[in-house]
């Protein structure tokens, strides 16, 4: 059963993920170094 909404979901999003995911990895990467440098 979610095998079947597990393609196209990821087929869906793969394409606006794509941008997003970065954009988060960006504001993570931001966030540790601020705690690290706090």
């Amino acid at each position: 059963m979610d095998f079947g909404n597990a393609p196209s979901d990821q087929e869906g999003q793969g394409q606006p993920s794509g941008p997003k995911v970065p954009t988060l990895a960006i504001v993570l990467t931001i966030r540790l170094l601020m705690q690290g440098k706090a």
